[in-house]
């Protein structure tokens, strides 16, 4: 047999609110666990009072060591996010000093490729000069070997 049920309209602070929907799945859930904990402990009260007041006592200690390890799990994490836009920062500094090291490097090539063809124009001038030179020396030397120019011809 179904249990009968009944509607309860409470105000509630927002804070116990939001920590009790962390916990569960919804409000309904949440008041019925809490109510059967307040109807067994007012029952259980009376058996021993010092006991309840050690494990009060131990689990006060516990909570605030739990909220000191809370507090500075969040200081690590926001750490953590520093650190991150930090190092992002960084990478995106540096993929930028790459990239105009990379154009340099282009501008140096493209310099070194005028560089080589400036200098290959040159040789070949220098080596039609040569052989302009060779040439002429072999005339001369064919002239000066052979027949003696007539007397009117002196250059």
């Amino acid at each position: 047999m179904p249990q009968e049920k009944i509607h309860v309209g409470a105000r509630v602070p927002k804070e116990i609110v939001d920590k009790c929907l962390q916990k569960y799945d919804n409000m309904t859930n949440a008041i019925n666990i809490a109510l059967e904990l307040l109807i067994s402990r007012d029952e259980n009260k009376a058996i021993d009072n010092c006991h309840q007041n050690e494990n009060i006592c131990q689990h006060n200690e516990n909570s605030i060591e739990l909220i000191e390890l809370k507090i500075r799990m969040e200081e690590k994490a926001s750490r953590l996010r520093e650190l991150y836009e930090q190092i992002t920062t960084k990478d995106n500094l540096q993929e930028a000093r790459i990239h105009d090291f990379l154009d340099q490097l282009k501008v140096k090539d493209q310099q070194l490729e005028k560089k080589d063809i400036h200098i290959q124009n040159l040789t070949e001038t220098m080596q039609s000069q040569a052989l302009n030179i060779h040439n002429l020396i072999n005339q001369k030397s064919i002239e000066a070997s052979g027949a003696k120019k007539p007397w009117w011809r002196f250059w």
